[in-house]
């Protein structure tokens, strides 16, 4: 993922994924990678099916 640098600032596009209660514990999901989100959860729908 390229990091756009304004100077001062910078940015990178995604989703976050964060708690509650700690908002400095977080995940960056980029773009490009939710189809990897998307499987991993389909994976425990599967697996429900199962039980």
């Amino acid at each position: 993922m390229k990091v756009l640098d304004l100077g001062h600032l910078e940015a990178q596009f995604g989703l976050i994924i964060r708690e509650k209660e700690n908002h400095d514990n977080y995940a960056l999901l980029r773009f490009e990678d939710l189809h990897k989100v998307v499987e991993y959860y389909n994976s425990f729908k599967e697996e429900d099916k199962h039980d």
